[in-house]
């Protein structure tokens, strides 16, 4: 078990929280996910950060995932679930460099369908932001971990451009 641990950082730019009367703060008991919730007179923002279990404790992640349903069960609030979710959703989320092992052929990725069933499951109405980028690269393997989740229409986002950019 490695002894490297990461952290959560939400910048909200000032332009930004000019517009919002109130700015609260949550974070959950295991430390892996932070909400700030901005509060305005005309409509409520909302920002989660996540840090989800890597695979040496994966165990916890469809409960990680399912601690963030009570933080978003109104769709009145304009949100946004981003960071590292330490899985992927899709075989095209994850591309084998060398020959895989005999269940997967070679360059052909997986993917984690627990963890993604329970993340449709306690956040129906949310959907991916597509980026494709790999943000995991490692010697054999390069995946997709790192995403934006919202519930804003998805017609909205196809005509704005609001795209996560890999800094």
């Amino acid at each position: 078990q490695t002894t490297h641990q990461g952290g959560l950082l939400t910048l909200i730019p000032f332009k930004l929280a000019r517009y919002f009367t109130q700015i609260s703060y949550y974070s959950l008991p295991h430390r892996r996910c932070s909400t700030i919730l901005l509060t305005g007179p005309k409509e409520n923002l909302q920002f989660t950060n996540v840090y989800l279990s890597t695979n040496v404790d994966s165990a916890h992640r469809p409960d990680e995932i399912r601690s963030l349903g009570p933080l978003h069960n109104s769709s009145r609030v304009l949100s946004f679930i981003s960071g590292d979710f330490n899985f992927v959703s899709s075989p095209e989320d994850r591309v084998h460099l060398v020959d895989s092992p005999a269940h997967m052929a070679p360059y052909q990725g997986s993917s984690n369908p627990t963890e993604t069933a329970v993340m449709h499951a306690v956040l129906p109405d949310f959907q991916e932001i597509d980026h494709f980028a790999f943000t995991y690269l490692g010697t054999t393997v390069r995946s997709r971990l790192d995403r934006v989740y919202t519930n804003m229409h998805l017609a909205d986002i196809l005509i704005t451009n609001h795209r996560p950019q890999l800094i």
